[in-house]
């Protein structure tokens, strides 16, 4: 006859030590630092928004002449909607014919023959294939003077002009912290509530 085997007793779970409590509680923060990385990286501007790629005037070129109308790139295909071009001169005014026209990745802003000669700022903004709002600004210098003027109903000074729309820009940091923030909030009640657990059971 073989020896009966004998049956081991069950080992009672030991609670989680407070090491154990703060190590899992590193580990999920350090997740959620993680998520909060990837959804920052892709909600920057070379992954979501479009940007621009040239224009024309350079910026910072020289012209002897009145050009007929400044050009500018994107990327990608801007929205036909919302867009706005505003360029203003050495003596303030606004020297823009019209609004921009818009076909796919190209923004065109006729001109009025322009007038002093020195530096003509182009402010722009644009909505971006995503629906987010892009902007910013380049200028072009005219070395002649031309017999142009500005726009009468144009402010002095190039008020109104648009800023560039960056207040979208800082959307994704504070959505990702506010997902941390209730995660950490999460695991922190869960984390009490196992130490009353583990506290009543030692008692």
């Amino acid at each position: 006859m073989f020896p009966s085997a004998r049956t081991s007793p069950r080992r009672r779970r030991r609670p989680a030590t407070p090491d154990l409590a703060r190590t899992r509680f590193a580990t999920v923060f350090a997740a959620l630092v993680l998520l909060l990385a990837a959804q920052v990286a892709a909600g920057g501007p070379a992954s979501a928004h479009d940007y621009l790629i040239s224009t024309s005037p350079a910026d910072g070129r020289s012209v002897a002449t009145s050009p007929a109308r400044v050009t500018m790139t994107f990327n990608e295909a801007v929205s036909t909607r919302f867009s706005t071009v505003v360029v203003t001169g050495p003596k303030g005014g606004g020297w823009q014919s019209g609004g921009p026209q818009v076909l796919g990745a190209t923004v065109t802003q006729p001109l009025r023959t322009l007038g002093p000669a020195g530096a003509y700022r182009v402010t722009w903004r644009v909505v971006s294939a995503d629906g987010h709002p892009v902007g910013g600004a380049f200028s072009f210098t005219l070395t002649r003077a031309g017999n142009g003027t500005p726009a009468a109903d144009a402010a002095p000074g190039g008020g109104g002009a648009p800023q560039p729309a960056s207040a979208t820009s800082w959307l994704p940091l504070a959505a990702g912290f506010a997902v941390v923030a209730v995660l950490l909030a999460a695991v922190a009640g869960l984390l009490g509530r196992r130490r009353n657990v583990e506290a009543s059971q030692r008692g």
